[in-house]
């Protein structure tokens, strides 16, 4: 059996709870790693400046009732880290503590786009 690749998202918890991700929720998801940026010198050589990246994801967009909405809402109002998983077709499960980033926002056909940044979010299965 071939192994899946990509794919919609099976599950998203955030603090605790579970959010209906869109079917064309198509997040970016970020592992820490580090973040390398290059720069060329007077003398031709290369200048190599190596940050730790912060993990977290982009563009994750669910499905939310108003309520649910509230609850994001008073999440991002909070400014404090939360538990975040996010679970893929593949099996695959990312998460960490997540920090609010961005806005969060409901549009008029029930969708809120969301964006977490995280010092550790990683593959944990």
């Amino acid at each position: 059996m071939a192994k899946t690749k990509g794919g919609r998202l099976v599950e998203v918890r955030i603090n605790g709870r579970n959010f209906d991700p869109t079917n064309d929720s198509d997040p970016t998801i970020k592992i820490g790693a580090l973040e390398v940026e290059n720069e060329i010198t007077a003398g031709r050589h290369i200048h190599s400046v190596v940050r730790e990246a912060m993990g977290g994801f982009s563009d994750l967009v669910l499905s939310v009732t108003d309520d649910e909405y509230t609850i994001l809402a008073n999440i991002w109002d909070s400014l404090t880290p939360v538990s975040v998983t996010i679970t893929r077709a593949s099996g695959a499960i990312y998460g960490g503590q997540c920090y609010p980033s961005g806005t969060c926002e409901l549009s008029n056909d029930g969708k809120v786009t969301l964006a977490m940044d995280s010092g550790d979010f990683m593959l944990i299965s």
